[in-house]
């Protein structure tokens, strides 16, 4: 669990970086350790610590999730921006061999 915690935290940082490359890498590796961590059996005695490592992951993954969503919207706004500059650019270049 906790190179599963770790994990995500670097994914964290990496969105706050905007190294979206890194975050694919450490996406697989995240996949990897919950695969793992999920799939063991645990002891009665690990339940408290269990419960409180997934708490801690699920406020990460929201945190993380919010990052990549600001990211993404971000993105989609400059996409428009050029969509509708390469319109206003094709409409002004029609018009001027109208005339």
């Amino acid at each position: 669990m906790a190179r599963l915690l770790r994990c995500t935290e670097r994914m964290l940082e990496c969105a706050e970086a905007g190294d979206w490359l890194a975050i694919e890498l450490l996406e697989k590796e995240r996949n990897q350790e919950m695969a793992t961590c999920f799939n063991s059996r645990m002891e009665n005695d690990d339940s408290s610590l269990m419960s409180d490592s997934i708490a801690a992951l699920l406020v990460l993954n929201d945190k993380l999730v919010t990052r990549v969503a600001a990211a993404r919207g971000r993105i989609l706004g400059e996409v428009q921006e050029l969509q509708q500059g390469r319109a206003a650019s094709a409409a002004y270049s029609q018009v001027q061999t109208s005339n």
